[in-house]
């Protein structure tokens, strides 16, 4: 899944907002056995795989923004290390290009107009604690943001960091549910700017998730996110000081061809409720949303 972007699109929210985990093929040490005593069996046990290994991810998607004639794709690439299967360590990084008519960076884009989205160091670790019958588990994921996107840097932000407490209930072979609560500071070296108006000073996020296993290579996820964030007092804008809230849906369907490659198709609405939740906005939530095709390759 593709994550989740800030203070713009629910696209660029969701960019950021979403984080996915891939197995990926890598390598690994070996060991080597010493001599068998006399007498003893020289049979040859099997192989361990190894827990240890580099691993990565490239996922491309193509997007389409629902009454308008915009086409870009949102992409990121991902490499770091398992250190064992519930310890993890990597660089995210998201890039976008242009394929018609789109904005990018705030500028209409001419040709590919290849752009930096957003980057963050990431750690998961899973299974800080599981329940006897391993059908329940709490995880826990930290980002450190670097400001590598464009709407960042110009806003003035240092770094914003992310911490997401999940529990994953395995209900079957075919269903789980993922709850997530999320905690991210965000630092800036000004209240806002003139371009963004206030930045944030804190968000909170709520992802509520099923996952389906329709088959071994079929498989379809259902998140509902929530991110309700608390602005710095600046200017006059009508955020200033006070939350803003954002509520969105982003159901894909993937196939996995193999191990390494998938491809997905997913629909990102916009907000369903306006910015201080006087009211709900479903109207345009399904005219602001925006279709993905989706191509991962693990590495």
């Amino acid at each position: 899944m593709k994550c989740l972007r800030i203070q713009g699109s629910v696209k660029a929210l969701a960019l950021v907002a979403v984080g996915l985990t891939f197995s990926v093929m890598g390598y690994g040490e070996s060991s080597t056995s010493a001599a068998a005593p006399a007498g003893a069996s020289t049979a040859t046990a099997a192989p361990v795989a190894p827990t240890s290994k580099m691993f990565g991810t490239i996922d491309l998607r193509a997007e389409y923004y629902n009454g308008t004639n915009m086409f870009d794709t949102s992409n990121y690439v991902q490499m770091g290390y398992q250190f064992n299967p519930n310890f993890l360590m990597s660089w995210y990084q998201g890039f976008d290009t242009n394929l018609d008519n789109a904005v990018l960076g705030n500028q209409p884009a001419d040709g590919i107009n290849g752009v930096l989205d957003q980057g963050f160091l990431r750690t998961r670790v899973n299974k800080i604690w599981e329940s006897s019958d391993k059908t329940l588990a709490f995880n826990y994921e930290n980002r450190i943001y670097v400001p590598t996107w464009r709407n960042d840097y110009a806003a003035n932000n240092i770094t914003q960091i992310y911490n997401a407490f999940k529990l994953v209930k395995k209900v079957s072979e075919v269903v789980s549910l993922t709850g997530v609560f999320v905690v991210k500071p965000e630092i800036f070296r000004t209240a806002g700017t003139p371009e963004f108006g206030p930045n944030a000073a804190w968000e909170n996020r709520y992802y509520f998730i099923a996952d389906f296993n329709i088959t071994s290579k079929l498989s379809l996820d259902l998140p509902l996110l929530v991110y309700q964030t608390k602005y710095r007092q600046y200017g006059s804008s009508a955020k200033s000081g006070n939350w803003g809230y954002l509520v969105y849906a982003w159901p894909e369907l993937d196939y996995a061809f193999d191990d390494n490659f998938t491809v997905g198709l997913a629909y990102v609405t916009g907000n369903m409720v306006k910015s201080d939740l006087s009211d709900f906005t479903f109207d345009e939530a399904i005219k602001n949303a925006t279709w993905q095709l989706a191509f991962t390759v693990n590495l």
